[in-house]
């Protein structure tokens, strides 16, 4: 089952990354060789795309959690795979169609949500 810091969804679709090192490379006229400055780890904005299969109601009580979720850090459940650590930057706006889930006719309601590494 797929989860966004604690809320539960269909599908997530996506994968967040880990933390990567940003550093800058320079190096002096005249003199041989190159330098390297570290400046610590970052996180990179990713974009998932969160999947709802359910009643107009269900999804508009899921909708409105995932967008308060703006601004926490937990985990991210994607089939085995926890990614911990991830900061919800934004969320984008409801999108609903129909769809068949199974052998249910039902309604897919999607959001984007951009996540960040932050340790």
């Amino acid at each position: 089952m797929a989860s966004f810091i604690g809320t539960t969804c269909s599908i997530i679709q996506g994968t967040p990354t880990p933390m990567v090192e940003r550093s800058t490379t320079w190096s002096v006229p005249g003199i041989n060789g190159t330098g390297i400055h570290y400046h610590g780890t970052e996180g990179v904005n990713v974009n998932l795309n969160l999947v709802f299969y359910g009643t107009t109601s269900a999804a508009d009580s899921w909708y409105s959690t995932i967008a308060a979720k703006v601004e926490s850090i937990g985990s991210v459940v994607i089939g085995s795979t926890t990614y911990a650590n991830q900061r919800c930057v934004k969320v984008g706006n409801l999108q609903k169609r129909g769809a068949v889930n199974g052998t249910t006719q039902t309604v897919r309601y999607s959001c984007t949500a951009v996540v960040q590494s932050v340790g």
